[in-house]
């Protein structure tokens, strides 16, 4: 995605962090779901207990957490 010129010919550069994040989430993604296939294989059982949906929510509560102490 390209910079947005405005109205006075400055860049938008505001509307440049969308992309950004989204990039980076989705790299982010497939990294954690290569882990958590691993993890499954070692520990089956967790795979029946514990949905998808719930790892992924604790995923972003810890990543919130992190980001937020890391910036």
């Amino acid at each position: 995605m390209a910079a947005v010129a405005t109205t006075n010919g400055e860049t938008d550069e505001k509307s440049l962090w969308p992309e950004f994040c989204e990039k980076n989430a989705r790299g982010a993604a497939i990294e954690f779901v290569q882990s958590y296939r691993l993890f499954i294989n070692d520990h089956p059982s967790l795979g029946k207990v514990v949905s998808n949906q719930e790892i992924s929510r604790k995923f972003i509560d810890f990543f919130i957490e992190y980001f937020d102490l890391e910036v």
